[in-house]
């Protein structure tokens, strides 16, 4: 859960005068509206005994007296209050009021008036205190505890791999359950939200273009996609990040969809009991030439219902290589937009009524009769829908916009290129921004969620049987990941400040500023100044001025303002790479002995501790390392590779001798007795005592994970390239 800060802050929403805003915990609260009401009081004296003086001053300027002026300046000389003067006022009123005297009445006004005009405004002013202080069941912006905020990172480890997936799936999983909730809920949730706005505003056409380029492949037409696309969403008003308009920027993104064919696309293998069918949309990795498969067999009574594999390409990313991602043929590239495709299998599903609708197709033509029920079954194996995803920001100083394109390019225009001419606060949030955005795309949304990513799921009944679907079914998934992905993004944004990510040992955070967000009732209480527009449009998350630059939020020095590569951006990315591949070289240490292995003198659990702390290090990934280490053990001309589920079977044991016969064990020895040698450590003290007791090397050859001694050899036998130590 999120914290709240206490203390004075500055809202950006208000004028600059009415922008200090003091947030306090609900007892603190209670007490500061108490010692306002009993200030108020004292100052209502205090006025009014000024007020008496003046009063006096100016009757005892006046030329001509008699006894009603007397009295009164004795009233005035000797008040205790101005309800008393008041009364003490009307009886000298009241004794004279028999006798004609010119003026008794304007007299008596001069000094009554005064008199309960103070006491009824300061009485009104103690009535009202409380309207200073919005408690948290109001439209109350607050501030969140600036403790820990930053990006999210894992370590390239293969537990680190997998708890990054799951932080991935679990946020998908509750932005999809807040837009159930909040955007597609046309009632009142009786949850309360915590971002600033609740919903994020965007509209929809029925008649946008055909998001692939290949527009004949696009069922209804050219011209018959489905478009959501948000307004722009300021930074300040729509996701609270708290600063002035000069350092504000905007961010516009779109969704496009269609159901498209792809059946000369398809090859289809026959099978005894079954056939099998494979999408050649583009290869996907090294795995296979083919982008998707699917067995007729999920849909011969199985019970079966929806399914769904998607494929998420970005555009223009030069991190794409020949063994990671989906390479789209020419008919579904785009070098403007991340395309997705969306593989849908009915299987064994059955209707209680005709589908029309042309990605859940079951127009009646398979239809048969059960038990009195007239069943509709799918009238394809295998449905596709492409989506392209679109982005944008813009400079509301300058009213300047980047080119909508994917969120790769999106990257390169405004914040390595700075085309839109940010300033270095605009920069920071424009970073935050993209890099919520990384994760906030169609193909990772539906491949998080999986058949849950489809409103129609939820009408199944046991499974596989259905009512039937309106026949613009279609438009109705795609309204909903769009509104996923904004619920997404504004939960990335809060998670920055908030630090309320679960991460687990193989996750950090590093650290950068802070943000504003809608209090829970009875955590905080604001004192401010009274509105003066009750029409006022609410406010919930918004942050404190964010640090000028990582640099200054890391050191806390000034930041250098020469050029500012923002986390993230193309140049950080290859800037880590260079670094990475520097520390991995260790080429330039000579194999001394090349006709001997080395002898090994540490421990298994030693060597698994120096590969963790590897792996963790930015820029360090999996498959450089694996061929870093392979390398300095067999020899530039080996083709051996160290495979990962060797290194993941080797990292996964524990034990001062378990997994001593793993080539990982062996090769990564060596590698990191070579790069000892390139950085001129000296050895440890433990591996002195290692090369005492066994001067030939612990045996790699004979597992000795649970023996009770460790043998010193040599292994002739075993090839590779060896060499003397230093």
């Amino acid at each position: 859960m999120v914290q709240i800060a206490t203390g004075l802050w500055f809202d950006y929403s208000k004028p600059s005068v009415l922008a200090p805003t003091l947030t306090l915990s609900v007892s603190a609260g209670y007490l500061a509206v108490s010692g306002l009401t009993l200030l108020v009081t004292l100052a209502g004296a205090s006025f009014w005994n000024i007020t008496a003086f003046l009063l006096h001053h100016w009757k005892t300027k006046e030329t001509t007296t008699n006894v009603i002026d007397l009295q009164h300046r004795v009233i005035l000389r000797n008040s205790t209050g101005a309800l008393r003067t008041i009364v003490e006022i009307l009886k000298v009123h009241q004794a004279w009021s028999k006798k004609p005297r010119q003026c008794l009445l304007l007299k008596t006004c001069t000094v009554a008036v005064p008199a309960l005009l103070v006491a009824a405004g300061f009485a009104v002013a103690g009535l009202f205190t409380s309207a200073v202080a919005n408690k948290t069941y109001g439209p109350v912006a607050a501030r969140i505890q600036p403790s820990s905020c930053g990006y999210w990172s894992f370590d390239a480890t293969t537990e680190g791999t997998a708890s990054m997936t799951a932080k991935i799936v679990n946020d998908t999983i509750q932005a999809r359950n807040y837009a159930a909730s909040f955007y597609a809920n046309s009632s009142s949730s009786p949850a309360r939200p915590v971002f600033i706005r609740t919903t994020l505003p965007y509209t929809t056409t029925g008649s946008a273009p055909c998001p692939i380029p290949a527009a004949e492949r696009c069922i209804l037409g050219p011209n018959r996609a489905f478009r959501a696309t948000s307004e722009l969403l300021d930074s300040h008003n729509m996701f609270g990040i708290n600063a002035p308009v000069r350092d504000r920027v905007q961010l516009q993104l779109s969704l496009t969809c269609s159901p498209v064919r792809a059946i000369d696309l398809a090859a289809v293998i026959n099978g005894s009991e079954s056939l099998t069918v494979h999408y050649f949309l583009g290869p996907v990795g090294d795995q296979s030439s083919y982008t998707y498969r699917y067995n007729s067999a999920m849909a011969n009574n199985t019970g079966l219902g929806y399914s769904l594999a998607s494929y998420h390409a970005v555009a223009n990313d030069p991190t794409l290589t020949d063994t990671l991602g989906w390479r789209p043929i020419p008919d579904f590239a785009r070098a403007d937009a991340d395309i997705s495709v969306h593989f849908m299998n009915q299987n064994d599903l059955r209707y209680l009524g005709p589908v029309y609708d042309p990605w859940f197709s079951a127009d009646g033509t398979l239809n048969y009769t059960f038990n009195g029920l007239f069943l509709t079954r799918p009238d394809y194996l295998v449905t596709i829908m492409a989506c392209a995803d679109e982005y944008r920001l813009c400079n509301p100083s300058t009213s300047q916009c980047t080119q909508t394109a994917g969120v790769w390019a999106l990257t390169e225009n405004a914040l390595t290129k700075n085309v839109l001419n940010f300033n270095v606060d605009q920069l920071a949030t424009a970073a935050r921004i993209v890099v919520a955005l990384a994760d906030v795309n169609t193909g990772m949304t539906v491949s998080s969620l999986g058949p849950a990513a489809l409103w129609a799921n939820n009408k199944l009944i046991r499974g596989n049987i259905s009512p039937a679907l309106p026949d613009n079914q279609w438009q109705i998934e795609v309204v909903g990941w769009f509104q996923t992905e904004l619920a997404k993004i504004q939960a990335s944004i809060t998670e920055f400040a908030s630090n309320a990510a679960e991460l687990n040992p193989y996750g950090t955070i590093s650290l950068q500023g802070a943000q504003r967000l809608r209090a829970v009732e009875g955590s905080a209480m604001h004192l401010e100044a009274p509105p003066t527009n009750t029409n006022r449009k609410r406010k919930s998350t918004e942050a404190v001025p964010a640090t000028n630059s990582v640099e200054e939020a890391a050191t806390g020095k000034p930041a250098k303002r020469l050029k500012i590569i923002p986390t993230g951006s193309k140049e950080a990315k290859a800037a880590l790479k260079t670094a990475a591949i520097s520390l991995l070289d260790v080429s330039s240490i000579v194999n001394l002995n090349p006709d001997e292995p080395a002898p090994v003198y540490e421990t298994c659990d030693t060597v698994r501790r120096k590969t963790r702390a590897m792996l963790a290090k930015n820029g360090v990934i999996q498959v450089d390392f694996l061929r870093a280490i392979a390398t300095p053990a067999y020899g530039d001309n080996n083709t051996n590779k160290i495979q990962a589920s060797s290194l993941y079977s080797f990292m996964k044991q524990k034990g001062r001798l378990a997994g001593n016969t793993s080539d990982v064990y062996y090769v990564a020895y060596v590698f990191f007795e070579k790069l000892r040698i390139k950085q001129g450590k000296s050895k440890l003290k433990d591996r002195e005592i290692m090369e005492e007791i066994y001067p030939g090397g612990l045996d790699i050859k004979v597992q000795l994970g649970k023996s009770s001694h460790v043998v010193g050899v040599h292994l002739k036998e075993r090839p590779g390239v060896a060499y003397t130590y230093s």
